[in-house]
């Protein structure tokens, strides 16, 4: 099941597995970012059993039954979705978005993990203030490197975007922001984090 957490501001899990009818349940959200998750399908991808969710920012998947999970469709605007639907002949997700219109991705085979003693250190950012009024200030838990940071309307629109190189803090001012909601993304190399942003 999945819950959404967006009417409390606790730091809640967003997705929960039991196995014995609903008496008890185990929080699976693994990396999840703190983002509604509005649904969730299970099926088989080859022989892996994939977990498929609908979230405030786009889609996410885990192959390991939600330890870790993965950004789903790179090409598909960054926004809320509402409803998906998997077909597993054709490998295909159908996605139902907010304002966005449908879409359909192709989901990723799953492959071996690949284990390393030098697995790299997992991101983290923070935002501060945060609901926000003149400036956003970001810290990291490691040096930025060629950074992405781009900002998302609630519709996916992109209303702001930058790049930072170096140091772990970086500030982007909030003047050009109308009151609302909004979703920071910070992209660098292969790793993704989205954090929810409200400007009054």
């Amino acid at each position: 099941v999945t819950f959404s957490g967006f009417r409390w501001a606790d730091d809640v899990a967003h997705v929960y597995k039991s196995t014995n009818a609903g008496d008890s349940w185990i929080d699976i959200s693994g990396d999840l970012p703190d983002i509604p998750v509005n649904d969730i399908v299970i099926g088989n991808v080859g022989d892996t059993t994939a977990l498929m969710i609908a979230t405030d920012v786009g889609c996410y998947y885990s192959y390991n039954d939600g330890l870790a999970w993965n950004f789903l469709g790179s090409t598909m605007p960054v926004v809320s979705v509402y409803e998906i639907y998997f077909d597993e002949d054709s490998r295909t997700l159908f996605v139902g978005t907010y304002g966005r219109g449908a879409w359909k991705i192709l989901m990723p085979r799953a492959e071996a993990a690949n284990v390393s003693i030098n697995e790299s250190v997992e991101l983290n950012m923070q935002i501060s203030p945060n609901p926000v009024s003149n400036q956003i200030n970001i810290t990291t838990n490691l040096i930025l490197n060629n950074a992405d940071f781009i900002i998302y309307s609630i519709t996916g629109d992109i209303v702001f975007s930058t790049k930072n190189n170096s140091g772990k803090s970086f500030i982007i001012p909030a003047d050009m922001l109308v009151q609302g909601n909004y979703f920071l993304e910070m992209q660098m190399g292969d790793k993704r984090l989205v954090k929810k942003l409200v400007k009054v």
